[in-house]
């Protein structure tokens, strides 16, 4: 009897050691095992960015801020406008804009556009701070492909990026992801106004063109999503920069030896996929950094629109705490338009500082855990088996 039971025991605690190695060495059902299911649907799919620290900080007019706007802001005719709260929408279909505050992303407030991520004002365009804000693009559907590291992810809907508060503005939409061998890029269409920096009053749509938004070099195609930071050589993707040169405000987008020229570098950009979309999102406004950037961009032609921006000053104006451009509801003007005027663009002085990107944390495995729980398990129970099993002395 005593010998039967032994043998029953041994049986399990190979069981058991079997099924510890194979969590050892990953599982059926782990993180590595359950990417290697092939091309896979994708359907709810966000893309989230913040642009840059730039897009997110004060501007050098007095009381004006560099943000976003889900949707189309109304066309307002002419240049050296500022964008009202009616004008404003923190949502529009699919696409909405967030604000990192409080240790998490909130929906975006009027009020929120000029403060930073501590919901403290804005102190100036070279104070470090910014406003923390991404563009949120939902509703994205595809495909992707952990074994070959292909994916393909398109969003529709449409966001403004504005500048000074509206006095240059330009329309970014329907994003589309695709990565191969874990390298991605996302491509999108760009649409704006341009103007004339001898004729303030010339104010003439450019028509929509597909640019790339961003390269994204190594990417893993986690369980949820990724997160990665763009490549940024001091410069934003060639066609992207063409574009805005075309709007005046190709500068803007590469280091062109202004104060700020580190604010332009890319921020990250997170995709989150499936029903989760819990992708890790990183904090904005790192402690700027005064590292040389190379420029590779080209010098924007000397052609370009009333929002280009004249020789750097030599000295940062004085820092403003108005709301100019963003005003209260009571001050909020032409419900339709959402614009006043203002000074033209060719008025404004371009000052560029620094910035570091958020570095991304590594997910960890637990599997060992689990392996090392179950052999332990299976050496327990054979003990415990092997006492109650010991014939008794009479």
């Amino acid at each position: 009897m005593w010998s039967h039971e032994i043998r029953v025991c041994v049986r399990w605690l190979l069981v058991a050691l079997v099924g510890g190695s194979l969590l050892l060495s990953g599982p059926a059902w782990s993180d590595s095992a359950t990417a290697s299911t092939g091309e896979q649907p994708v359907d709810g799919a966000v893309l989230r960015w913040g642009l840059s620290d730039e897009a997110n900080n004060a501007a050098f007019a007095p009381g004006t801020f560099n943000f976003f706007s889900a949707g189309k802001v109304a066309d307002p005719g002419r240049g050296g406008t500022t964008l009202k709260q009616p004008g404003w929408k923190q949502t529009s279909g699919s696409v909405s804009i967030e604000k990192w505050l409080d240790g998490g992303w909130h929906a975006a407030t009027w009020a929120g556009l000029s403060t930073d991520t501590t919901g403290k004002p804005l102190a100036g365009p070279l104070s470090g701070r910014f406003s923390g804000h991404q563009i949120v693009f939902s509703d994205g559907v595809g495909t992707i492909d952990r074994d070959a590291g292909t994916a393909h992810i398109a969003w529709r809907g449409d966001a403004t990026v504005l500048s000074y508060s509206g006095m240059s503005f330009f329309y970014l939409s329907d994003p589309v992801l695709d990565v191969a061998d874990g390298v991605g890029t996302v491509h999108g269409t760009l649409s704006g106004y341009a103007s004339s920096q001898t004729d303030t009053s010339v104010w003439e749509p450019v028509p929509a063109t597909e640019v790339t938004l961003a390269d994204l070099p190594d990417i893993s195609l986690g369980e949820d999503g990724f997160t990665v930071t763009p490549t940024y050589a001091g410069s934003f993707p060639k066609s992207w920069v063409a574009f805005m040169d075309r709007l005046g405000t190709g500068s803007f987008w590469y280091a062109s030896g202004g104060s700020t020229d580190a604010y332009k570098a890319a921020l990250p950009i997170t995709v989150g996929y499936g029903s989760s979309a819990t992708a890790p999102t990183p904090s904005p406004g790192a402690t700027p950094t005064t590292d040389p950037i190379e420029n590779t961009a080209p010098e924007p032609t000397a052609t370009t629109s009333a929002a280009s921006s004249p020789t750097p000053s030599t000295s940062a104006p004085t820092a403003s705490t108005s709301t100019f451009g963003l005003g209260s509801d009571a001050d909020a003007g032409d419900a339709t338009a959402g614009l006043v005027a203002t000074a033209p663009v060719a008025q404004l002085v371009e000052l560029r500082a620094a910035h570091i990107d958020p570095s991304n944390s590594a997910d960890v495995s637990d599997r060992w855990w689990w392996g090392s729980g179950a052999v332990l398990l299976a050496l327990s129970f054979l003990v415990a088996v092997s006492s109650s099993a010991r014939p008794r002395s009479r």
